[in-house]
């Protein structure tokens, strides 16, 4: 199965849910832990846009996937933040709300990355496969 497909979310609550219906729909014939992995990450990582960007009202963010035989590849991109700091893996301290998106994404995915490029791009990739 070959498939590419992206989706503009708006910058708002709406988008981790609208992301993982999206991944629901291009994604349904992929194990279900291949699923629900990209959904996980995905979430995160739009959780990560929505608090650490400076997104204005009119400002999406972008949501890109690749699938080939033994890999999904999914990109989220946003305008970033105007410190131009990069998204970086911590420990949160154990009383700390936030700051376990990108250390769950490390545990998860098989290879993660930034790119910066205009926008800030996380992406992730992660087998096709695994128990059902």
């Amino acid at each position: 199965m070959r498939a590419r497909f992206s989706i503009d979310l708006p910058a708002d609550a709406r988008s981790a849910s609208l992301a993982r219906g999206t991944l629901r729909k291009g994604l349904a014939r992929l194990p279900a832990r291949t699923l629900e992995e990209s959904c996980l990450l995905t979430s995160e990582l739009i959780a990560n846009s929505l608090r650490h960007s400076d997104l204005a009202e009119n400002d999406s963010i972008a949501l890109e996937v690749w699938v080939d035989e033994d890999c999904v590849r999914i990109e989220i991109c946003d305008p970033g933040s105007a410190s131009g700091s990069t998204p970086v893996l911590r420990v949160a301290e154990d009383e700390a709300e936030g700051g376990r998106g990108l250390f769950i994404l490390d545990r998860v995915a098989r290879r993660w990355g930034v790119k910066r490029e205009g926008r800030t791009c996380v992406w992730f990739e992660i087998p096709v496969g695994g128990p059902e």
